[in-house]
């Protein structure tokens, strides 16, 4: 009996991505169609990404704490682990949101490549399905012990939101920028 749970909750996450799915493609019919304006958003969120990781591994250095902890001021670091803390749980958050909007207009694009791949779109759909989980441990990790306690599983998800970078990048560079819609201010209604 206790073998089946695996199976069922396989099962059972399977079906609610299935259901997830067909909502997010229901509800978005009409925006299907990727603009050049998005296409230059994606390119300079993917730059901001890639650059911004070294902020995000900075902020989760164990050199800070060791500073801190030398103090004769109690108060400074609970304020200091506190706001550390708050910090990068935004950082984490932030990352999240921008490689979920990246990977959404990835599978947008995926119909605009010139050599388009069922097997490497699913692949990175998978890929990110695991990101996504690390990222919720991760913040959990953190909000139990701490920013400066985690800095494996930080490097596995940075690295993770990297390789979607590259990946969204290599989308971006085999795109056929003609068949781009044209921005959205000189669309008709």
């Amino acid at each position: 009996m206790i073998y089946l749970f695996p199976v069922l909750f396989l099962g059972v996450l399977i079906l609610v991505l299935l259901l997830w799915l067909l909502w997010r493609t229901r509800g978005q019919e009409n925006d299907r169609h990727v603009s050049i304006e998005q296409y230059s958003h994606a390119q300079e969120t993917v730059n901001s990404l890639i650059t911004g990781f070294c902020v995000v591994r900075r902020m989760f250095a164990p050199e800070d704490m060791e500073f801190i902890s030398r103090q004769p001021a109690r108060e400074l670091t609970s304020a200091f682990l506190k706001e550390r803390k708050e910090l990068a749980i935004s950082s984490i958050r932030e990352t999240r949101q921008q490689i979920t909007l990246l990977v959404n207009l990835h599978f947008k694009l995926a119909s605009y490549t010139y050599q388009p791949s069922s097997k490497f779109e699913f692949t990175l759909f998978a890929n990110y399905l695991w990101f996504i989980f690390v990222c919720h441990l991760l913040t959990l990790s953190i909000r139990l012990r701490g920013p400066f306690e985690v800095g494996m599983m930080l490097d596995q998800t940075l690295t993770a939101a990297e390789q979607f970078c590259h990946a969204v990048s290599d989308r971006l560079e085999k795109t056929n920028p003609g068949r781009l819609s044209p921005a959205r201010g000189n669309q008709a209604a």
